[in-house]
């Protein structure tokens, strides 16, 4: 006799996937859609997106403000992605956290001239 496991149980190995492919069919059958960029991400239309079904457990943590070193400020009708603390953090490590802090990387006004006798370069 042969049976199939219906639920994957956590601490196997294909839990996650099993789970992944539960919560992506649910949110399609919502009208979510996914985005083909970040498999993570799904979309509905605009306004607020609210799930209330009881299929998975869910609590509301509030706005996202922080994911994966990405700071998020979310605002009517935008959202900020910042990554000032991992900037902050490259440039402590080599030795730059005190180095003058400019808009633009080149002076101001500065004029360029073609090097004849330069080498050229492969732009690919």
């Amino acid at each position: 006799m042969v049976y199939r496991l219906s639920k994957a149980l956590y601490g196997l190995g294909q839990a996650p996937r099993a789970w992944n492919i539960q919560l992506d069919k649910s949110l399609k059958e919502h009208g979510f859609t996914r985005c083909s960029q970040e498999q993570a991400v799904y979309t509905r239309g605009e306004g607020d997106a609210a799930l209330n079904y009881g299929k998975f457990e869910m609590n509301n943590l509030g706005f996202l403000w922080y994911y994966l070193g990405i700071e998020v400020e979310q605002k009517k009708g935008w959202i900020k992605l910042k990554q000032s603390a991992y900037a902050k953090k490259i440039l402590s490590q080599f030795g730059m956290a005190e180095c003058n802090a400019t808009k633009y990387p080149i002076e101001l006004k500065l004029r360029l001239h073609k090097d004849s006798e330069g080498v050229l370069v492969d732009a690919i």
